[in-house]
């Protein structure tokens, strides 16, 4: 066996260090980059075709914040190459790295193989979940869900005395399965509350299914934040809203031209969901270095002052103020 060896510089010497006195993270990695290397950098990507690495079970032999070094090295190859990267892991560490629309379930049940995408991390980790310090768990649709939730939580009393946490869990099938999940095999501690938080056009779905009936759940007062976005740009027209938006984030490029190369390049009547429309305006954020979040933020303040959130705060109240004065 010929042992594989590297150059360290430590204070402008060279020492050689044998693979015999590597770790076996350290002899992963070595063979890893070196991989990586010859196989873009050195060759440049010659042929011109998307690489594919499959990496198996990495967390094997890696320290948790390795991993995140190694997903951020990577997320900068995919940017730069033509590289697609598939790991198969059961580290909630590195699932809890990868973005739910580049992260696929795949479950066996019987024989029958299911693939779940987009899927948010804790509903791929529920089976060993654990999430502690905290008196409420909110369980919502999305990422836009979330930050909903929490404009209405900070606009009211419900986080004094309270610690409450709001966890992204993927479409409403998945979010009530999840609490039914924590809720039967008791995966939460004794005392902790689980509320799923749903959006408005799936209520009548979500109260029909027989096996959720049972559960703690609420409905926004809004679809979801891409459908009303929809609404406001598209199916209403409302200029007063438009010129707004656009004044606020659509210096450089006007909203009206993103509109105009939306109306001309998708199916407006086939996106009622909203999901094109709102790629599309986050993409062009993207590309002149405006931050997402505040863009999410933004809305989330427009759609606080056009809808009446005063039932949906008022039900919110109860469930948690009941529950506060019997603990």
């Amino acid at each position: 066996m010929v042992a594989l060896s590297v150059l360290r510089v430590q204070n402008s010497v060279y020492q050689h260090i044998s693979q015999f006195n590597m770790s076996s993270g350290e002899c992963m990695l070595i063979t890893l980059l070196h991989f990586v290397y010859n196989v873009l950098i050195r060759n440049n990507n010659k042929t011109g075709r998307n690489v594919v690495f499959f990496i198996d079970e990495v967390e094997l032999a890696l320290h948790p914040s390795a991993i995140n070094r190694l997903v951020t090295f990577l997320e900068e190859l995919t940017a730069s190459y033509e590289l697609t990267v598939y790991f198969s892991t059961h580290s909630s560490e590195l699932i809890r790295r990868i973005k739910p629309r580049n992260l696929y379930l795949i479950e066996n049940e019987d024989g029958k193989v299911s693939i779940t995408n987009p899927c948010y991390p804790s509903y791929a980790i529920r089976d060993i979940y654990k999430e502690d310090g905290f008196d409420y768990l909110l369980l919502v649709e999305d990422e836009l869900a979330k930050k909903v939730v929490y404009k209405v939580l900070y606009a009211s009393t419900l986080l004094d005395s309270n610690l409450v946490h709001v966890l992204p869990s993927g479409d409403w099938g998945h979010t009530l399965k999840l609490q039914q999940d924590f809720q039967k095999n008791t995966v939460l501690e004794t005392g902790r509350q689980v509320i799923s938080i749903l959006d408005g056009d799936v209520k009548d779905k979500a109260n029909n299914e027989e096996k959720y009936k049972a559960l703690k759940k609420l409905f926004l007062p809004i679809p979801s934040l891409e459908k009303y976005l929809y609404r406001k740009l598209i199916t209403d027209n409302d200029r007063d809203f438009q010129k707004r938006f656009g004044d606020r984030f659509f210096k450089t490029r006007s909203i009206k031209d993103v509109l105009t190369d939306y109306k001309n390049n998708y199916k407006v009547a086939d996106d009622k969901k909203g999901k094109n429309l709102f790629g599309l305006l986050t993409s062009v954020l993207y590309k002149t270095g405006l931050n997402e979040d505040e863009f999410v933020i933004y809305l989330c303040d427009e759609v606080y002052k056009d809808v009446d959130f005063t039932k949906f705060q008022s039900a919110l109240e109860k469930m948690i103020g009941n529950y506060s004065t019997i603990k």
